[in-house]
């Protein structure tokens, strides 16, 4: 690797393994908003924006990268805006954070700073989905009174969270069914070793599960699919914020659900921080940086 010296900005504890990732490979790392944290050997805390940022080659921002400008820093009590980093970045700076907004592009913009989603890339998204299937494993293990081996369960939706969790369940002996609507979907599904059935049977088919998984984040499960679960069973609703499940209709049905977002920084701080530096390196690579 070139030589480079990065600044993460902010975070969870992802950012610090990702950090950690880099001062490995030999680049010079400071970081920023981890106050009280032990820091991985040769990276550099600094106690200003200013100090951390300055001669950076690539600043890197959390996941999510926070809301309206406003920096995601929940391990300091200083709460800065982008706006205050910006003047101290160089526009020869590549800036990267996770599911930047339009007021992000809109000041990176007005300080003639280039900004990239990594969030936005495949490879993030696809090893993502190991540490999301897992914490759907761990979870449904915790609050289901039975074994997952020989209970039936469900997938709603055959993406890669969807495919990455059936693996697992599979593995363990659960007996599986994928709900998706695309054939190739469902040819995959048989492929994976899952039985298969369509969305539009869900209403007919959700008496049989103890647990139901959600991946899509669309409103799949509405009040006529609710009130056909099973007494006891739980739905873990892994798709993105809304989410796929009418709350209002479940808790009508009396039907329990587990949102489940943000699982690879809750369950594999570590893993999740090693996928972002790698996707952050391959986007390093690409602008011939490193």
């Amino acid at each position: 690797m070139k030589h480079i010296k990065i600044a993460f900005i902010g975070g969870d504890l992802r950012q610090i393994s990702a950090a950690r990732y880099f001062a490995g490979k030999g680049a010079e790392v400071n970081v920023w908003g981890f106050d009280g944290c032990r820091l991985p050997e040769k990276v550099q805390g600094k106690d200003t924006l200013q100090s951390a940022c300055e001669g950076a080659r690539a600043i890197i921002l959390p996941l999510p990268y926070g809301k309206e400008g406003e920096l995601n820093c929940p391990l300091t009590e200083q709460q800065p805006n982008l706006a205050e980093l910006l003047p101290a970045v160089s526009p020869e700076t590549i800036i990267m954070g996770g599911k930047l907004d339009f007021e992000a592009y809109k000041l990176a913009e007005a300080h003639n700073n280039k900004i990239t989603d990594y969030y936005g890339r495949e490879e993030l998204s696809v090893l993502n989905a190991v540490p999301t299937a897992e914490g759907a494993v761990e979870t449904a293990m915790r609050e289901l009174p039975v074994t997952l081996f020989g209970s039936k369960m469900a997938i709603i939706g055959f993406g890669r969270i969807g495919k990455v969790l059936a693996r697992a369940l599979c593995a363990l002996g659960a007996d599986v069914t994928v709900f998706a609507r695309k054939p190739e979907a469902k040819a995959w599904a048989r492929i994976y070793g899952c039985k298969t059935e369509t969305t539009d049977n869900m209403e007919e088919k959700l008496s049989e599960f103890v647990c139901i998984f959600n991946t899509v984040p669309a409103p799949v499960l509405g009040a006529r699919e609710l009130c056909a679960v099973r007494d006891g069973a739980i739905i873990i609703d892994l798709a993105s914020a809304p989410g796929g499940v009418d709350k209002g209709a479940a808790e009508k049905a009396e039907v329990r659900v587990i949102t489940a977002l943000s699982l690879p920084g809750r369950v594999a701080p570590d893993s999740a921080g090693e996928i972002i530096a790698e996707t952050i390196e391959n986007i390093l690579l690409q602008e011939d940086m490193i």
